[in-house]
């Protein structure tokens, strides 16, 4: 009886670590986008190139070329068919193409990834549910952009 207890209060304690660390790590991630600059909202298409200083998070269509230093959004109702370079990116509308990224690329539950993700060291998480057909290509030590 005594090691089941002792057995549960090590889970529960691992288990407790587990959560803090994975609340701060995500608190650190979405910190990240708190510099959101540009939003095109629902119903709306761009088709071009677009650049940004902050975040950028898609409620729209954008066919074309994006360069965002911090991050991409694409939210459920988003649909986003071009080349990206982001810092971070979170998926969770449709994207079609390739993703070139310094830091971390989620595919939310409901996101469906078409293409190919480029980074430095592999940072990719997808959801439960989330869709990802294409690639991974590491660059280790070359200069991505």
């Amino acid at each position: 009886m005594l090691d089941k207890h002792k057995f549960l209060k090590q889970f529960l304690l691992d288990k407790h670590k587990f959560l803090k660390q994975f609340l701060l790590d995500k608190h650190k991630f979405l910190k990240q986008f708190s510099k959101l600059q540009t939003t095109i909202s629902e119903n709306t298409l761009i088709i071009g190139k677009l650049f940004s200083h902050g975040s950028i998070k898609i409620d729209g269509k954008f066919n074309g070329e994006l360069i965002s230093e911090h991050g991409l959004i694409v939210s459920e109702t988003g649909e986003v068919f071009s080349n990206v370079k982001t810092e971070n990116a979170v998926i969770a509308g449709v994207f079609k193409g390739v993703i070139v990224s310094t830091g971390q690329v989620e595919i939310t539950s409901c996101g469906k990834f078409n293409g190919n993700i480029v980074q430095k060291k592999e940072s990719v998480i997808i959801d439960e549910g989330g869709q990802f057909k294409g690639g991974k290509i590491i660059l280790n030590d070359a200069e991505i952009y």
